[in-house]
């Protein structure tokens, strides 16, 4: 019986180290947070602009989160918390979405509210990333990569876009 205390403690003080080594969640400064040095300034004011006209049009709000490294934490479990701690779109529309872009690790994905799940689906997403924003970033054109995959994600969230083209290997 003495066994249990001894399996709880150590099960706390593992999920309290796991915890600790999760990489906090950056602070919300604008529609282009580029912590991860990625988007030269005149894109980055671009792709502001190109936002904040999406957003007064049509109330779906986008941003884009760059990091260095995700630290050995799951790309996923990072974008939700961050997706929850900024809670991107209207509250009653849940019509945000998060493109997050993870520069060493080499990794993106795009975070969709479920207001947008019905447009811009799962697949469509991969779409946007393997079709229209890997091939800019391996050309090494970022800024092309984030301008043309915004413009993809605001044609996706108006049903707009159209990529038939299968995913690159």
């Amino acid at each position: 019986m003495k066994k249990y205390p001894v399996i709880i403690i150590s099960t706390l003080l593992l999920m309290t180290a796991a915890l600790a080594y999760a990489l906090e969640v950056p602070a919300l400064k604008s529609r282009v947070n580029d912590y991860g040095g990625m988007i030269s300034p005149a894109a980055e004011q671009s792709l502001e602009q190109t936002l904040a006209s999406f957003e007064a049009s049509d109330s779906t709000q986008v941003v884009i989160l760059t990091v260095n490294s995700l630290e050995s934490n799951a790309m996923e479990d990072f974008t939700i918390r961050v997706a929850e701690k900024w809670k991107i779109g209207q509250a009653k529309k849940d019509n945000g979405v998060i493109l997050f872009v993870s520069k060493n690790d080499r990794r993106m994905r795009i975070e969709v509210g479920r207001g947008l799940e019905g447009v811009l689906t799962d697949l469509l997403a991969g779409r946007i990333l393997d079709n229209i924003i890997r091939p800019k970033f391996r050309a090494g054109d970022f800024d092309g990569g984030f301008t043309d995959g915004i413009n993809a994600i605001i044609k996706a969230t108006r049903g707009e876009f159209k990529n038939d083209a299968p995913a690159a290997p």
